[in-house]
């Protein structure tokens, strides 16, 4: 037993760091953007960008930030935004692990 909950806690440890990033409706005119990330003992900075245009025009956000992440997630954002009828979201985040840069996540809306 004792064996099987340190192989367990072994894996755990060793899991890949991720970014969980996710567009979600809340309401017909509601979107939720969630960013997460999870690791095992590492510094992540983000930069995320946001875009949202429909016919009324279009609006761009930037964050950027840094965390230390780890076995547990951790979410450094989360907004709702502001939807028209015929609206687009297009969110793009570049981030940094230990200062190594990895790959582009986007999400688009819908």
């Amino acid at each position: 037993m004792l064996a099987i909950t340190l192989s367990s806690l072994l894996l755990a440890s060793a899991a890949l760091p991720e970014a969980l990033l996710t567009l979600e409706p809340r309401t017909a005119n509601q979107l939720e953007l969630t960013l997460c990330f999870r690791g095992a003992g590492r510094n992540v900075r983000f930069e995320l960008e946001v875009e949202n245009a429909s016919k009324a025009g279009l609006s761009r956000s930037r964050q950027a930030g840094e965390v230390a992440i780890s076995v547990e997630t951790v979410c450094p954002l989360r907004n709702r935004l502001g939807l028209a009828a015929d609206a687009q979201v297009t969110a793009h985040l570049r981030w940094w692990l230990d200062g190594e840069e990895q790959s582009v996540i986007q999400r688009f809306y819908p």
